[in-house]
C-alpha cells in the first residue's frame, strides 16, 4: 500500500466516524493528519512500512468502532431511555401493558 492510498483510506473512515462530524473538530483533525502524512513522505522504507501498518490499524479501528455503534443501536434500542420507559417497553415486549400510575389525592 502506498502512502497516498493509506491516507485516502484513513480519510474515508474519518469522514464516516460520527464523533468527528462536528465541523471545527473535523478541520483540526484532518489538518493534523495531513501534516503527519507530509512528515512521513521522506521516511526510510522501514519507517514507511511501520507508519502504513499504523495507518491501517487506525482505519480498521475507526471502521470497527463505527460498526459496533451501529450494531449496538440496532440490537439494543433501549440504551438511551429512562428506567420508566425501559420497564414499559419490556412489558410491551412480552404482551403486557403497564397499569396507569396511581395518583393519590389528599382531600
Amino acid at each position: 500500500m502506498t502512502l497516498a492510498k493509506g491516507y485516502r483510506h484513513l480519510l474515508r473512515e474519518l469522514r464516516k466516524y460520527e464523533p468527528l462530524r462536528h465541523r471545527d473538530t473535523k478541520k483540526v483533525s484532518l489538518a493534523s493528519f495531513r501534516a503527519t502524512f507530509e512528515r512521513h513522505k521522506s521516511a526510510t522504507p522501514n519507517e514507511l512500512g511501520e507508519f502504513l501498518r499504523t495507518i491501517n490499524n487506525a482505519a480498521l479501528f475507526l471502521k470497527s468502532q463505527r460498526e459496533y455503534d451501529e450494531l449496538l443501536a440496532r440490537y439494543n434500542p433501549l440504551q438511551d431511555v429512562t428506567s420508566e420507559e425501559h420497564v414499559k417497553a419490556t412489558a410491551n415486549r412480552v404482551g403486557l401493558n403497564m397499569p396507569p400510575e396511581f395518583k393519590r389525592t389528599d382531600a
